[in-house]
Protein backbone atom coordinates (compact mmCIF):
# COMPACT_ATOMS: atom_id res chain seq x y z
CA UNK A 1 0.00 0.00 0.00
CA UNK A 2 3.15 2.23 -0.32
CA UNK A 3 2.43 4.01 3.14
CA UNK A 4 4.68 3.98 6.10
CA UNK A 5 3.32 2.43 9.80
CA UNK A 6 1.06 -0.70 10.97
CA UNK A 7 -1.12 -2.63 8.54
CA UNK A 8 -4.54 -1.02 7.99
CA UNK A 9 -7.36 -2.91 9.95
CA UNK A 10 -9.76 -4.42 7.40
CA UNK A 11 -13.21 -3.43 7.24
CA UNK A 12 -15.62 -4.95 5.04
CA UNK A 13 -18.99 -3.09 3.92
CA UNK A 14 -21.58 -5.66 3.70
CA UNK A 15 -24.94 -3.94 3.63
CA UNK A 16 -26.70 -6.71 2.07
CA UNK A 17 -25.70 -8.99 4.62
CA UNK A 18 -24.19 -11.74 2.85
CA UNK A 19 -20.91 -12.52 5.17
CA UNK A 20 -21.55 -14.63 7.38
CA UNK A 21 -17.88 -15.20 8.97
CA UNK A 22 -14.76 -12.93 8.83
CA UNK A 23 -10.88 -13.33 10.47
CA UNK A 24 -11.10 -11.82 14.38
CA UNK A 25 -9.50 -8.95 13.38
CA UNK A 26 -11.57 -7.64 10.87
CA UNK A 27 -14.68 -5.36 11.19
CA UNK A 28 -18.06 -5.91 8.87
CA UNK A 29 -20.13 -3.02 9.03
CA UNK A 30 -23.77 -3.53 7.32
CA UNK A 31 -24.85 0.37 7.49
CA UNK A 32 -26.78 1.59 3.83
CA UNK A 33 -24.93 4.95 3.35
CA UNK A 34 -21.47 6.84 4.00
CA UNK A 35 -22.96 8.80 6.57
CA UNK A 36 -23.91 6.08 9.19
CA UNK A 37 -20.26 4.40 7.96
CA UNK A 38 -18.77 7.61 9.20
CA UNK A 39 -20.89 7.25 12.33
CA UNK A 40 -19.88 3.89 12.77
CA UNK A 41 -16.25 4.59 12.46
CA UNK A 42 -16.50 7.53 14.65
CA UNK A 43 -17.81 5.07 17.39
CA UNK A 44 -15.29 2.53 16.76
CA UNK A 45 -12.26 5.25 17.25
CA UNK A 46 -10.98 4.90 13.93
CA UNK A 47 -9.85 8.30 12.54
CA UNK A 48 -7.87 6.96 9.51
CA UNK A 49 -9.52 4.91 6.54
CA UNK A 50 -8.30 3.33 3.12
CA UNK A 51 -11.26 3.13 0.79
CA UNK A 52 -10.72 0.63 -1.87
CA UNK A 53 -13.65 -0.31 -3.22
CA UNK A 54 -15.93 -0.97 -6.87
CA UNK A 55 -17.19 2.02 -8.17
CA UNK A 56 -20.43 2.37 -6.19
CA UNK A 57 -18.34 2.42 -2.99
CA UNK A 58 -15.88 5.07 -4.65
CA UNK A 59 -18.16 7.10 -5.53
CA UNK A 60 -20.68 7.23 -2.75
CA UNK A 61 -17.66 8.33 -1.03
CA UNK A 62 -16.29 10.70 -3.13
CA UNK A 63 -19.84 12.19 -3.48
CA UNK A 64 -19.99 12.35 0.48
CA UNK A 65 -17.11 14.35 -0.03
CA UNK A 66 -15.63 12.32 3.18
CA UNK A 67 -11.91 12.12 1.62
CA UNK A 68 -8.57 14.14 2.26
CA UNK A 69 -6.97 12.29 -0.94
CA UNK A 70 -7.25 10.24 -3.97
CA UNK A 71 -4.54 8.03 -5.28
CA UNK A 72 -5.16 6.99 -8.80
CA UNK A 73 -2.67 3.93 -9.50
CA UNK A 74 -2.35 3.65 -13.29
CA UNK A 75 -0.62 1.28 -15.47
CA UNK A 76 0.52 1.30 -18.96
CA UNK A 77 -1.52 -2.16 -19.66
CA UNK A 78 -4.43 -1.18 -21.92
CA UNK A 79 -7.72 -3.39 -20.50
CA UNK A 80 -10.35 -3.80 -23.02
CA UNK A 81 -13.99 -3.70 -21.62
CA UNK A 82 -14.43 -3.17 -17.74
CA UNK A 83 -16.18 -1.03 -15.07
CA UNK A 84 -16.19 2.72 -15.60
CA UNK A 85 -13.93 4.89 -13.30
CA UNK A 86 -15.28 6.77 -10.14
CA UNK A 87 -16.48 10.74 -11.36
CA UNK A 88 -14.34 12.68 -9.49
CA UNK A 89 -16.13 16.46 -8.65
CA UNK A 90 -14.34 19.51 -9.96
CA UNK A 91 -12.30 20.59 -7.33
CA UNK A 92 -10.78 17.10 -6.32
CA UNK A 93 -7.85 17.66 -8.33
CA UNK A 94 -6.02 19.23 -5.46
CA UNK A 95 -6.09 16.22 -3.16
CA UNK A 96 -5.33 14.12 -6.16
CA UNK A 97 -2.31 11.81 -6.44
CA UNK A 98 -1.27 9.78 -9.78
CA UNK A 99 0.57 6.67 -8.95
CA UNK A 100 2.37 4.79 -12.37
CA UNK A 101 2.71 1.30 -12.65
CA UNK A 102 4.53 -0.25 -14.95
Amino acid sequence: RHFLGPAPRPIVLDRRGRISSLPDHWINLDCQSVPLVMQRLYDLQIQSVIVEGGSKILNAFIHAGVYDEIRILQSNSILNGGVKVPELPPLANSRLTMVNYE
